[in-house]
């Protein structure tokens, strides 16, 4: 297995010693520096097998970051590109930028869920798989994603934990 250099998820892992209050301080200035989600070395190289990828909403690149480690291409595309801190290089995008890229798997991490920007995405996208990790019918993407993908894509792959779920349509 590729060793990836991942401090998010060695600091995480140190945060469950703590008191649950010292948790929830500390994982707030984590979510600015390094990404909503945790990203463990399985998910990062089960992803990397679906390069090249164009992840949209990158915010800081983290996650891409990591998949460039394991050996994975990854376009960057935020509303807010240049907002501190960057492990990657972030280019200006949203949904409608996805169809500059049918060849690519669009990576959704942690989509916002007051906001249409994963309901876009998907009925933008011209490529064949997506990755999305959040919460199932949770504090992640609109309902309309969720059941967009249930009805128009097939689910092919789930990973335990972080809930990377991979579906091709």
């Amino acid at each position: 297995m590729t060793k990836l250099f991942n401090p998010y998820f060695d600091l995480y892992q140190i945060l469950k010693g703590l008191p649950e209050s010292k948790q929830l301080e500390a994982r707030k200035k984590l979510i600015w520096a390094y990404s909503w989600a945790v990203p463990s070395s399985e998910a990062i190289l089960k992803i990397t097998q679906y390069s090249p990828l164009v992840e949209l909403g990158s915010g800081t690149g983290y996650w891409a970051w990591l998949i460039q480690q394991a050996g994975g291409r990854v376009q960057c595309l935020d509303h807010e590109p240049h907002q501190p801190p960057h492990w990657q290089e972030i280019y200006l995008g949203d949904p409608h930028s996805l169809s500059k890229f049918p060849q690519e798997t669009l990576l959704l991490c942690w989509p916002p869920l007051h906001d249409s920007m994963s309901n876009v995405a998907l009925n933008t996208f011209l490529g064949k798989t997506i990755i999305y990790i959040g919460e199932w019918r949770g504090r992640t993407a609109q309902n309309n994603f969720h059941d967009e993908l249930d009805k128009n894509w097939t689910l092919i792959e789930s990973l335990p934990g972080l809930r990377p779920s991979i579906w091709t349509g």
